[in-house]
């Protein structure tokens, strides 16, 4: 009797066995039984005997395969293929024996257990968006190959990417340099899996911390402003987040109209946006800056503050002015060099200039004489004359920085001093008075018959009133 067949398996793997029957003498045997122990460890897969039939029997707890023979002629050999799975990495026995001889053979057969263990290095700390390398280790540190070995590293809740690994022979290991890029921040876990034929599975885990620098803005400015005037805005720039703000660069988009006049430092203008350095800012820190631009132009000036960084980090503001336009009307009035004489016609100048912003509009100009001198023309615009007064048509509009020049020419009928006053009116709110003594000599009238700087009279269709007053 012989048993042929490996001398180690591996568990859940078919192995097959043959037993052999031989009869080396020249006399045949007759009714040989054969009887082969099937280990509890051990699945029989199939049976096939060359001769005779093979049938199960359990024999005091003992599986045995019993192979029965009608005859074995002499010279003459008989064979049983037996294919069997061990169900674990006990080794185990496989007895033989027969009814003629009371022989009996045992084949010695070594399991063999593959394992699988998984080994996690790189860094502890990353920052948002940095892509790490780490350095995975699959090892066998069992007996028998493992096969078809895969391997995922996830960090977080991200997906994790299958790598194949394919076969590591008992003993051995392979390591791989995995890329991971951190899309989350926080404490978060990196895992490590790997899995292989037979249920095979190893896994590792580790915890790292994602830091990310956060960018906040607080921008403010006037809320309310004239224009032509100044404004002082003021920006500040705070890394809120838990990793360094890396070359941070701080933008303000002016509006249209809008003059930047100083303040900061090593700033580039480039149209109508101002561009500077800000640099690096740790976490919880911050920087202030404070700058002056003149608003020209009426209306909503929008300024668009901005800041971006290293990583695609990036933060905005707005802050709204309103600017309003006035119209800022000058009087003056050049009267004639004196003395001048009686009777001679003389020319008063009336100039309005308007020093504001906007458009003055519907301009109403009134020219008064004391008594003793009356005016003879008016020029510059349409008039009305009437006794002691000019009364000039509204001018329909004055704009920034122009001046309306009018004129009155007037004589005096009898000598002295005699005043010249004019009168602007124009909505909202603007009264301007301005008048001037002029002396004049003569033998039209009394020189004593008029009281120096006599208030002008005041016509039926005047707007003036009052006392004289000079602005």
């Amino acid at each position: 009797m012989d048993t042929h067949g490996p001398a180690a398996v591996t568990v859940q793997e078919e192995a097959t066995y043959t037993v052999t029957v031989a009869n080396e003498t020249p006399t045949e045997a007759r009714t040989v039984i054969v009887r082969v122990g099937i280990p509890a460890n051990v699945r029989l897969a199939s049976s096939q005997p060359s001769e005779g039939t093979a049938q199960m029997q359990q024999d005091q707890g003992l599986q045995r395969l019993v192979w029965t023979l009608d005859r074995v002629p002499g010279r003459a050999a008989r064979q049983l293929t037996l294919v069997v799975i061990p169900q674990d990495n006990r080794p185990f026995d496989v007895p033989v024996d027969w009814t003629l001889m009371p022989v009996a053979t045992v084949a010695n057969i070594t399991v063999r257990q593959p394992l699988l263990e998984v080994a996690l290095t790189g860094p502890r700390e990353v920052q948002f968006g940095e892509t790490k390398v780490f350095t995975l280790v699959v090892s066998n540190p069992g007996t028998g190959d493992a096969r078809n070995v895969a391997a995922t590293l996830a960090l977080g809740d991200d997906s994790a990417d299958k790598l194949d690994i394919g076969t590591i022979p008992a003993g051995t290991n392979k390591s791989f340099e995995v890329e991971v890029t951190a899309r989350q921040t926080g404490t978060l876990q990196i895992v490590a899996k790997a899995t292989g034929e037979h249920g095979l599975k190893a896994e590792a885990a580790e915890q790292i911390v994602v830091r990310r620098a956060e960018l906040q803005l607080q921008a403010a400015g006037p809320e309310e402003k004239f224009a032509g005037a100044s404004g002082v805005y003021e920006l500040k720039v705070a890394n809120a987040g838990t990793a360094p703000a890396k070359n941070v660069v701080a933008t303000v988009r002016l509006p249209h109209g809008v003059k930047y006049v100083g303040g900061l430092e090593n700033a580039e203008q480039v149209a109508e946006t101002l561009t500077w350095r800000v640099g690096d800012l740790a976490p919880g820190s911050d920087r202030v800056y404070r700058f002056t631009c003149q608003l020209t132009f009426d209306g909503d000036a929008a300024f668009k503050f901005a800041t971006r960084a290293d990583g695609g980090l990036e933060a905005a503001q707005e802050v709204v002015t309103k600017v309003e336009a006035l119209a800022d009307l000058k009087l003056s009035v050049n009267d004639p060099p004196g003395p001048a004489p009686v009777g001679e016609a003389v020319l008063y100048e009336i100039r309005i200039t308007n020093r504001g912003t906007k458009v003055a509009e519907q301009v109403r100009v009134v020219a008064q004489f004391s008594d003793g001198i009356e005016p003879a023309a008016a020029e510059g615009a349409n008039a009305e004359i009437v006794s002691g007064q000019v009364l000039f048509q509204p001018v329909a509009r004055i704009a920034p920085n122009e001046t309306v020049t009018l004129g009155v020419k007037a004589k005096a009928d009898s000598a002295g001093n005699h005043v010249f006053r004019a009168e602007v009116t124009c909505s909202p709110d603007i009264r301007l008075v301005a008048e001037e003594t002029t002396r004049f000599f003569g033998s039209g009238g009394s020189s004593t018959s008029k009281r120096p700087n006599a208030a002008p009279r005041v016509g039926t269709r005047s707007s003036a009133g009052g006392n004289p007053q000079k602005q």
